[in-house]
């Protein structure tokens, strides 16, 4: 039903209108019937047992009495004040006889409610966009962290390799300095180790220091 149609009920239709689990049931009731009993019964009823949420709205024409009852699920959408102003609005067209534009009401105001958006409470809103500005600060920190880690990960890793290379290439240089005839005599070797014991007592005591610190000595020196 669109905003301005109006319903053509009879005294047989009882149920109008379905969104998703919830339902709207509506009764014209026959003369004689009290809305209130046919309300409660209705509720307990097999008609209603497999909706969450539903309404009930019965009212007798000849005696212009209305109901209108709501499941427990939705009694936080649709407070006792809130039913107790929708019966005064469809009071005034009930009293005329205008049965079907009270009942035309009803659905607007559901489907107004439960087809839209629930409207948040301001502070709530507020709290919402708080709530959404932590969240994205909490974000940006974490990538800024995440980027300070990748970057310290790659300047270790670069470091590792440098030294890697600095220690083959030393170690290959510092051999070829202490290897004569093609035998290595340096640290290490039984020769050194025979003469020397651990190390030399002073550098200069390196039979091959003076080279070795002509050509630029230590690991700097001449790769």
């Amino acid at each position: 039903m669109t905003e301005g149609e109006t319903l053509v009920l009879d005294s047989e239709t009882n149920f109008l209108w379905e969104e998703g689990r919830v339902a709207l049931f509506l009764k014209i009731l026959p003369a004689g019937t009290g809305p209130e009993e046919y309300v409660a019964s209705l509720q307990e009823s097999n008609e209603t047992a497999h909706f969450s949420d539903f309404v009930l709205y019965a009212v007798d024409p000849r005696t212009r009495r209305q109901a209108l009852t709501v499941s427990p699920a939705l009694r936080r959408r649709l407070p006792g004040e809130v039913q107790r102003q929708w019966l005064s609005v469809t009071a005034a067209a009930v009293e005329s006889g205008n049965f079907n534009g009270a009942l035309t009401h009803l659905v607007q105001e559901l489907k107004s409610r439960f087809l839209e958006p629930e409207p948040m409470d301001a502070a709530l809103q507020q709290q919402a966009r708080i709530n959404r500005s932590i969240r994205a600060a909490e974000l940006e920190e974490k990538a800024k962290y995440a980027r300070v880690g990748y970057l310290m990960y790659v300047l270790i890793g670069s470091g590792a390799l440098v030294f890697c290379i600095w220690a083959y290439r030393y170690k290959r240089r510092y051999r070829e300095l202490h290897t004569v005839n093609g035998v290595y005599r340096g640290i290490g070797s039984r020769y050194f180790e025979e003469r020397y014991g651990h190390h030399y007592p002073k550098h200069e005591e390196d039979p091959l220091w003076e080279e070795w610190h002509r050509r630029g000595g230590g690991a700097s020196g001449r790769w």
